[in-house]
């Protein structure tokens, strides 16, 4: 069953979606027609129930959708009608009100925004156009990094579908357009993950803020290219304790939180280089070398908490990982060649970077599986070079096993 809270895609509240009322019946029917010709994700026919008060009233049954008048709050009739189902799992509630949305949630209901809605929304509210799928009851996000990128795309990503984020960045004033777009949804932290305390200060705030933490999303860090001679040891330093430290203190502030609630999805922004290896970036795979040890410790270790922890190991992406945001190591000439090399090999690797956008719609699957994954490619090209790089440890260590026998005493 689809229950639709009319009165929010309307707007005939005084705190509702749309200050505009023009065509707010239009909006409805258009909203109605396509839910029950395609259901909610366009996998077919859907019956819906539509509660109407207000300005929605008037609209009148058809033989797929069902006309109910709420006599008083419209909250409080389609709560009722959720708690009322013998199956509320299969149910899905089509409602921009947030605190409806926390409602149906708790009773173990779908919730998704509407989708026929245009225009701007009012202050403090979220233009759910982009909602992409029936979720549970919205989830808290807290994400480093969310300046540019992954983190910036993520965190529209979710806020477009109801969600709210506690967002860190090093100068939050790139997150002023999201605040004057999102309002309160969104909460600006600034943040240097480098620094440990105001790591554990940070997710404390959060926490604090929002009642709870859900999602917590390691994102900041940056590629340092260089070859593993050329790197000094305040680059190493740095790049390590950006890229590693950060992501553990972040972690370690976040898990009480998450213990404590018998619930939570860490998820470590990884690499493709957090499993194979490449030259003139060796300081950066370390970094997501040991990334990738402590997570997948991690996840066995918190498991019985209800704790999910993922590895996202992305290939090449339209981000500013090359750019701006890298640090790039003094070159020894006596490498120029291979850097030539390793320059044109890495071009060719890269010959379709991928869209950072459409890894916001990818990110909300992740999340909000069942059972998320471990470690998760994003991108076409991750499969290839892991099959290819595996082939080839594995064909050594079969080749060597001998020697490994021997070894053994």
């Amino acid at each position: 069953m689809i229950v639709v809270d009319a009165a929010n895609v309307v707007g005939s509240r005084p705190d509702g979606w749309w200050r505009d009322r023009r065509g707010a019946t239009e909006r409805l029917r258009d909203e109605i027609a396509g839910l029950a010709a395609t259901g909610v994700d366009g996998s077919g026919p859907g019956r819906v129930l539509l509660v109407v008060e207000g300005a929605a009233r008037g609209v009148a049954s058809t033989p797929t959708v069902e006309v109910v008048e709420a006599d008083g709050s419209g909250d409080d009739a389609i709560v009722a009608v959720v708690a009322g189902l013998d199956t509320v799992s299969d149910c899905v509630v089509v409602t921009a009100d947030r605190e409806l949305r926390r409602r149906v949630g708790e009773l173990g209901a779908r919730v998704t925004g509407p989708r026929s809605v245009r225009g701007r929304p009012g202050p403090g509210r979220v233009n759910r156009t982009s909602s992409l799928a029936p979720h549970m009851a919205e989830k808290i996000w807290f994400i480093t990094g969310t300046s540019r990128g992954f983190g910036r795309e993520w965190a529209v990503a979710a806020l477009d579908r109801g969600d709210r984020v506690a967002a860190t960045a090093r100068d939050t004033s790139s997150l002023d357009d999201l605040v004057e777009r999102y309002g309160d949804a969104i909460l600006p932290i600034e943040l240097d993950v480098t620094d440990r305390d105001a790591d554990f200060a940070a997710v404390a705030r959060a926490h604090d803020h929002f009642g709870r933490l859900d999602v917590v999303v390691n994102n900041a860090g940056y590629g340092l290219f260089g070859f593993v001679e050329e790197v000094s040891e305040s680059e190493a330093r740095a790049q390590i304790e950006t890229n590693v430290f950060g992501a553990l203190w972040v972690t370690q502030a976040a898990l009480p939180y998450l213990r404590e609630q018998r619930s939570g999805h860490i998820v470590q922004v990884s690499s493709i280089g957090g499993i194979s290896a490449f030259p003139n970036v060796g300081l950066y795979h370390a970094s997501k070398w040991a990334l990738e040890g402590f997570s997948q410790s991690l996840a066995q270790e918190v498991e019985s908490f209800g704790i999910h922890v993922t590895l996202v190991e992305p290939g090449g992406f339209s981000t500013d990982w090359g750019g701006s945001s890298a640090k790039r190591a003094t070159p020894i000439d006596a490498y120029a060649e291979i850097h030539e090399a390793a320059d044109e090999a890495r071009a060719q690797r890269s010959t379709t970077p991928g869209d950072p956008t459409a890894s916001g719609r990818a990110i909300l699957k992740v999340v909000d599986a069942e059972t998320p994954p471990l470690r998760v490619f994003f991108g076409e090209a991750p499969l290839g070079i892991a099959k290819s790089d595996y082939e080839k440890r594995l064909a050594t260590w079969e080749e060597w096993q001998p020697v490994a026998v021997e070894a053994q005493g």
